[in-house]
């Protein structure tokens, strides 16, 4: 949920979830610290984060969890009825098919209000979903922050002079808004997302097999451009949070010393210092627009790509007579 410098800085300060801090006598030395950190998190980290939360929290979180998941699984429940309605259009306007005027539109009605019933418990449950995701990320890091708080002003002086303000300031900002916005928008877009995929394909595999494995191509190149792309979009964000990290201890030192400053008439020295490193970061942040490009614009030509691949192998597979109703391409 946050990046691995933001971690590595929380886990210097932060007490674990049994209350035991990181930097205790029997600690590793610091050598061995960060060797440490050079490696990966773990996965437990996640669980570490969550366990900042009570139990109203948790319960919010599955309550979320579910409603995320059923709104999920209704948009392939809405793609069903809208291939209903597709293959009611297709049945009564074939010549000799023996569909009534009165039979036509009884289905396309009842279709329609399918999809409306759908609509609404949609919205609902991700209204639902998004409120409790949200109202849980708020409180989580606000606990997270007052954690880091008081966990920061029980270390001895000697620890204290070793890190900057600005470097303290910028790491429970960045880490705690990363952290609420993770929980907020990319859990729930997960568990969405999840029950979506899983219940899409089993929707699939379904009516047409077949048709599902060609279109299922397209997964697999979005997972290779993710692969490629990611380690570099990672890389300039760390780019860009370190530089965010030399301007903001800049200006926390400024702050915290302006009469010192404006005695000795050093403004002028600081702001251009200040300007260097916001130029800094600046320009690490728009080197990212590249690489964002890189990895967005062959996700949506995949998207494009797999309804233009399922239209024409779906209308292949129903002049063969492999699917009965062309509705089926639609689903």
């Amino acid at each position: 949920m946050a990046s691995n410098d933001h971690l590595s800085t929380l886990d210097a300060i932060i007490p674990d979830a049994g209350g035991k801090a990181v930097d205790d006598p029997e600690a590793p030395p610091p050598d061995a610290i960060k060797k440490k950190k050079t490696k990966s998190p773990p996965f437990s980290n996640y669980w570490r984060i969550l366990s900042f939360g009570t139990q109203v929290e948790h319960g919010a979180l599955l309550v979320a969890i579910g409603c995320a998941a059923a709104s999920g699984v209704a948009l392939p429940l809405m793609n069903i009825v809208f291939g209903h309605l597709v293959g009611s259009f297709n049945g009564y306007f074939i010549p000799g098919s023996g569909i009534t005027e009165h039979q036509f539109k009884s289905s396309v009605a009842q279709n329609a209000l399918y999809i409306v019933y759908l609509f609404i418990g949609k919205f609902v449950l991700s209204y639902i979903a998004r409120f409790f995701f949200r109202t849980a990320g708020l409180r989580i890091s606000a606990s997270l922050r007052l954690a880091y708080m008081r966990s920061l002003f029980a270390q001895p002086i000697q620890k204290l002079d070793e890190i900057s303000t600005g470097t303290v300031a910028n790491t429970i900002t960045s880490s705690a808004n990363t952290i609420q916005l993770s929980i907020s928008d990319r859990l729930s877009a997960l568990f969405q997302g999840l029950a979506l995929i899983v219940s899409a394909f089993v929707i699939a595999f379904k009516y047409s097999w077949l048709l599902t494995l060609v279109t299922s191509s397209g997964i697999l190149f979005v997972i290779v451009v993710y692969s490629i792309t990611t380690p570099f979009a990672l890389k300039a964000q760390q780019r860009v949070d370190k530089a965010d990290e030399k301007h903001a201890t800049v200006a926390s030192e400024a702050i915290s010393s302006i009469r010192t400053v404006f005695s000795l008439g050093a403004e002028p020295k600081l702001v251009k210092k200040h300007s260097k490193f916001a130029d800094e970061s600046h320009k690490y942040a728009m080197k990212m627009g590249p690489v964002m490009g890189m990895q967005l614009a062959p996700i949506y030509f995949a998207i494009y790509a797999c309804y233009a691949l399922a239209f024409w192998f779906g209308l292949k597979l129903y002049r063969e007579g492999h699917i009965a109703n062309v509705g089926t391409v639609i689903m």
